[in-house]
């Protein structure tokens, strides 16, 4: 639940100015509540187990592994090590925190040395541990540059108010990649009949107007205020926004590339010939050979007319489900080594390759662009093993 205000300065900031007649201006406060349209899923993260033991006949699950016990029943030959654990007992390992000062000798040895090893060129080294140092004792500090500098207490919280306020309006035709996160739905409160008339004449005078919303969004008291942009939804049985975050001007970053078909010269003077510079056979084989590889028409429809190949609907992140099938299986099954895990699902795996009748048509196509291009397979540069300076 949140409170949407229009017309306003913001009230935390400004106060309130006043007309001629002396009364203060008020905008118009409007019970509305936001929910999450989009959210982005995520394969289920790992956690860290580590083997306390071999459960036999109910006994020893207790045992930690590091414990010395000269019980012959506890030792485990090589034949044996291969058999799967299926009485193995795990214990989740827990995160220890400490604190230690750096000695100057390591710095500099950080500092200085430069060199990115490669795997199996030494062994890596435990860093040298300084004094024990407690939690309480730190100081939180901001590098500027080359120096630290210090902040021994918090910063002040932002007099922000929790709320949505609005009133600045731009063109309906908004850059797509000013849109950041997630998309939020932002409706009136269902039990509040004057917010929803309030809203509802809101947007559907957006719609008129043919603009959106710049709104400053607070989710709490204190918190940072974000800008997020509203774009009008109208429909038969409700009126609602769409609200997505969008960028400050600060951060906002501009970056120059070099342009791909001006090339110059040293003396300055525009390149002719040259690998990166394209010709007129080069762009040729190129669309002939992106209009073979179209997927637009590459699927047949029920009823045998052409549709697109790739269907977003039907698509699935194979890594989340992949997953999912993995944790169930293995705890239905602990012995995964006579119970294999079963291949993916067809509808998994259907859109990771191409079609294999589009690439057949498109093989003379690749083949006449790979001549025009003049590709040629670079072999791997074989790195020399490096050492560290002292």
């Amino acid at each position: 639940h949140i409170i949407l205000r229009l017309g306003y300065h913001y009230p935390d900031q400004v106060e309130d100015e006043a007309d001629d007649d002396g009364e203060t201006e008020k905008g118009i406060e409007i019970s509305a509540r936001v929910h999450k349209v989009t959210s982005k899923a995520s394969p289920v993260s790992l956690k860290r187990f580590i083997k306390r033991g071999v459960a036999r006949d109910g006994a020893g699950a207790g045992k930690s592994a590091s414990q010395d016990d000269d019980d012959e029943d506890d030792v485990m030959d090589d034949a044996e090590e291969k058999k799967p654990d299926v009485g193995a007992v795990y214990a989740p390992v827990e995160r220890e925190t400490r604190y230690h000062l750096r000695p100057p000798t390591q710095e500099k040895k950080e500092e200085d040395d430069e060199v990115k090893l490669e795997d199996g060129d030494v062994e890596n080294e435990a860093p040298t541990l300084g004094d024990l140092v407690e939690a309480d004792d730190l100081v939180k500090g901001y590098k500027y540059g080359a120096t630290w500098v210090l902040v021994d207490e918090e910063f002040d919280k932002l007099p922000t108010k929790a709320g949505i306020e609005g009133g600045h309006w731009v063109h309906a035709r908004l850059q797509r990649w000013y849109l950041m996160g997630e998309i939020y739905s932002l409706s009136a409160d269902d039990k509040s009949i004057r917010s929803q008339i309030a809203l509802s004449s809101f947007i559907r005078g957006m719609v008129i107007k043919d603009v959106l919303a710049i709104v400053r969004w607070v989710h709490a008291n204190g918190a940072d205020p974000k800008m997020a942009v509203c774009c009008p939804i109208v429909e038969v049985e409700r009126d609602y926004l769409f609200m997505a975050r969008v960028p400050f001007a600060e951060d906002l970053r501009n970056y120059t590339f070099p342009s791909l078909d001006d090339l110059k010269n040293k003396k300055g003077e525009a390149a002719t010939k040259h690998p990166f510079v394209t010709t007129d056979e080069m762009v040729t084989a190129m669309e002939k050979w992106v209009d073979r590889m179209d997927l637009m028409e590459a699927a047949e429809g029920a009823d045998g007319s052409p549709e697109p190949w790739f269907d977003m609907s039907a698509s699935y992140n194979p890594a989340i489900h992949r997953l999912k099938t993995a944790l169930f299986h293995g705890a239905v099954f602990p012995d995964l080594e006579n119970n294999p895990i079963p291949p993916p699902h067809p509808e998994l795996t259907k859109y990771l390759e191409p079609p294999p009748e589009v690439l057949e048509r498109s093989k003379r196509a690749l083949e006449k662009l790979k001549k025009a291009v003049d590709v040629k397979l670079v072999p791997p540069k074989v790195r020399g093993k490096k050492k560290a300076n002292d």
